[in-house]
């Protein structure tokens, strides 16, 4: 793993802790830090040229700003939760048209559509999710 493009920078970090279910299906989150984040990111030069992007689970503000950064990824994919779902529902559905995969379980699946029938929900998904 090459941590070239790491930025240490003061103030707290986002972080989280979860339960999941056996399955991994659902997930309680008993506790989450900070939501404080930089207003923006800087992708190191060595990014920028990425072929392969994982936008992991922090604020899909700063998951656009990364992925504006990087030239012509070929493939693209990210991370969310239930917080950004609720709290950036807006900025995560405009995220989603500039991905190839999002990771998520059947709870946030749900959460993200509206819909608890896990079936129409990743249908849902996939149709918010424009080819780039």
């Amino acid at each position: 793993m090459d941590l070239a493009g790491v930025e240490q920078a003061p103030g707290e970090s986002f972080r989280w802790k979860a339960k999941y279910s056996y399955d991994l299906a659902s997930r309680e989150t008993p506790r989450r830090g900070s939501a404080c984040s930089p207003t923006s990111a800087q992708a190191a030069a060595k990014v920028r040229d990425a072929r392969y992007l994982f936008l992991g689970n922090i604020d899909p503000e700063l998951q656009l700003g990364v992925l504006d950064q990087v030239k012509q990824p070929a493939l693209v994919a990210c991370d969310t939760m239930n917080y950004w779902i609720h709290s950036k529902r807006d900025l995560l559905l405009e995220l989603l048209r500039h991905i190839d995969i999002l990771m998520v379980n059947d709870s946030e699946a749900r959460e993200l559509s509206g819909d608890w029938n896990i079936y129409r929900a990743a249908r849902w998904v996939l149709r918010s999710a424009a080819p780039r």
